[in-house]
């Protein structure tokens, strides 16, 4: 009985949350599309929104292409790194007082000096910050650029060297009607052009590899599924051997057992 009443109730709650979805996840993925393969004229968010609005009237809600930032990324991590180590020297000194101030060893491991923790990475949380907004606003800038410079007539991306788009999008609609029909239609009639999947859940997005090329995913799915592959034929044949001996010394006991 309790375990019918479990399953009566486990099921109410899984199509409860297939028909709902989690609460605290935002609703607009299950309406989006993630586009991989843009072709150059379409790589910024106001012609990619101008091309889908085309095919599907009244049903956008938005576009934007992904830009590729790793520098910015990298900068932002260092940025982390020098306010926890902060963070921790402050701790550190309210905890135990008595102790002095915090000091780290900088210029590599070798002919290195040791300075204040606290007055040292202040100042680098400062400049990376002044780097941070100078590489924001360079990025905004020439993204402007490009999205001015794009044209849906010219399969060619403008000749900026700070241009960072990527060939990855996304676009939201107002129905999951148009969702599905973008999925399943083809969009471009070439090959390796304007591929459209489902968009993920975001917080199972790994947000760094999201302008990975989409030939460059399928190579190393394929490296990934050929490691898997040789990882379960290895052990198999472990267990098929480990099962024969098994077996050999089970017959060969019997065996014993019963001629004594």
């Amino acid at each position: 009985l309790i375990r019918c009443f479990l399953l009566q109730l486990f099921s109410k709650n899984r199509y409860e949350f297939l028909a709902k979805g989690d609460p605290d996840t935002p609703k607009d993925f299950r309406y989006a599309i993630r586009i991989e393969q843009l072709p150059p004229h379409l790589r910024s968010s106001a012609a990619l929104a101008d091309y889908f609005e085309r095919v599907f009237p009244g049903k956008v809600r938005q576009a934007t292409v992904y830009l590729d930032v790793k520098e910015l990324q990298k900068l932002v991590q260092e940025r982390q790194v020098a306010i926890e180590t902060v963070e921790k020297a402050v701790a550190l000194t309210k905890a135990k007082p008595d102790k002095g101030a915090p000091q780290s060893k900088i210029g590599g491991f070798f002919g290195g000096k040791k300075v204040d923790t606290i007055e040292h990475f202040s100042k680098e949380i400062e400049r990376v910050n002044k780097e941070v907004d100078t590489m924001r606003q360079s990025i905004l800038s020439s993204q402007s650029a490009f999205d001015e410079g794009g044209s849906e007539t010219k399969n060619e991306v403008p000749k900026n060297k700070e241009s960072r788009v990527s060939a990855t999008g996304v676009v939201t609609f107002t129905s999951l009607r148009a969702k599905q029909a973008a999925i399943q239609c083809e969009m471009s009639g070439k090959p390796d052009n304007i591929t459209v999947f489902p968009a993920a859940d975001p917080e199972g997005v790994l947000w760094n590899n999201v302008t990975v090329p989409l030939n460059r995913q399928r190579i190393l799915a394929l490296q990934a599924s050929g490691v898997w592959m040789a990882g379960i034929l290895f052990w198999g044949r472990e267990s098929v051997r480990n099962y024969l001996h098994a077996r050999i010394f089970t017959e060969a006991w019997i065996d014993g057992i019963l001629m004594s």
